[in-house]
This record gives C-alpha cells, sequence and structure tokens, in this order.
C-alpha cells in the first residue's frame, strides 16, 4: 500500500522545502520546517481506495511566513497533486488556520493545513 504520508513527504521536498514526520530536535530559528501526519482515514472494504485524513503544519520565522509558504507552495502542490501522482484520487483541503506550537522552551510560528487525500492503495500491484 502507498504511503500517503511518505507520498506528501516527498512532494513537499522535490517542490524545495525541508518535510518530515516531526520537527527536528535540534531545528533552530528560523525553522522553516515542514510536518506531515496522519491523523485518520480508512481504507475500503475491498482494499482499494485509502481515504487519509493529513494534518500538515507549516513552521516559519514569522506567522506571515508560515501562511505564505502554505498558500503560496503548499495548499496548490496539495490541490494539484491527482493532476502529477497517478495513486493520487483526490485531494481536498479541509481546512487551515495560525496554530503556533510549542518547540522546546519556544512558541513557534506555524500555519497549520488539514487535508483529505485519496489513493489507489494497490497501485502498482495486480
Amino acid at each position: 500500500m502507498i504511503s500517503a504520508t511518505a507520498l506528501l513527504i516527498d512532494a513537499l521536498q522535490q517542490a524545495g522545502l525541508q518535510a518530515g514526520v516531526s520537527v527536528p530536535g535540534n531545528l533552530r530559528p528560523p525553522y522553516e520546517f515542514v510536518t506531515v501526519e496522519r491523523v485518520g482515514g480508512n481504507v475500503d472494504l475491498y482494499g482499494k481506495r485509502d481515504t487519509a485524513a493529513m494534518v500538515i503544519e507549516v513552521y516559519e520565522k514569522s506567522m506571515l511566513a508560515a501562511e505564505e509558504v502554505a498558500a503560496n507552495i503548499v495548499i496548490p502542490l496539495i490541490v494539484n497533486l491527482s493532476q502529477s501522482v497517478t495513486a493520487v484520487l483526490k485531494t481536498e483541503i479541509t481546512s487551515h488556520l495560525d496554530n503556533p506550537m510549542p518547540v522546546g522552551t519556544s512558541v513557534v510560528p506555524c500555519y497549520e493545513i488539514n487535508v483529505q487525500i485519496t489513493l489507489e492503495a494497490n497501485y502498482g500491484r495486480k
């Protein structure tokens, strides 16, 4: 089965962003990092489609910078993913918001994007 998390991280890295499943412990200002986490979803009864609920967090030097990266790079990338990746059947941005996050002893500017992505679960298998 294709991992929605791995697929999104790969797409974000190809777009030139530092991305992973968690904020690295040694990350220092200006941060400039994107995390991807699966927070829900389901594979259909026949194992053909995986509908994943995902949270993407854009960490930046300011809230404005985080929102700009989200609006200019991350959201368009997600919206157009089904056109560039055959296994992606559908993507939907369900919400996005300012969501400053604690990292260590400070609060870091973070913009959160909630996404639903539907994948062909057995893509490439016979």
